[in-house]
């Protein structure tokens, strides 16, 4: 049931934003993920999903950010994918952390992996 949700909000949010939205389902797939989410933005002053949160959270500032799953974990195993200035993209497998970097963090796309149907925790 869970699942089907989470598709029927996605199916009504990706026409919103097509073309941003395949870029960040691309990345996600890079590394391993099934589907990419949503990507947060630091703006100078806080950290902004480009659309909606989806339950996700990121707080702090643009060199140390914390970062929530929220909601999506009850959608199958979550992550991220992080991309700082000056380095490489890399992907972090969990429900939530801090990140700190020495320089600006671009971005943090939220990433998910679904369970296997009739899969148990």
């Amino acid at each position: 049931m869970k699942k089907i949700f989470l598709i029927l909000v996605l199916v009504l949010l990706l026409p919103l934003s097509a073309n941003a939205h395949s870029k960040i389902h691309a990345e996600c797939k890079k590394f391993g993920f099934d589907l990419g989410i949503v990507r947060w933005q630091f703006n100078g002053t806080a950290w902004n999903p480009r659309d909606e949160s989806l339950g996700t959270s990121v707080t702090g500032n643009s060199t140390e950010a914390e970062w929530d799953v929220g909601t999506l974990d009850d959608f199958g195993a979550t992550g991220i994918v992080v991309k700082a200035k000056g380095k490489k993209q890399y992907s972090v497998v969990g429900d939530s952390d801090i990140i700190v970097e020495d320089k600006k963090i671009a971005w943090i796309t939220f990433c998910l992996t679904f369970e296997p149907c009739g899969a148990e925790e």
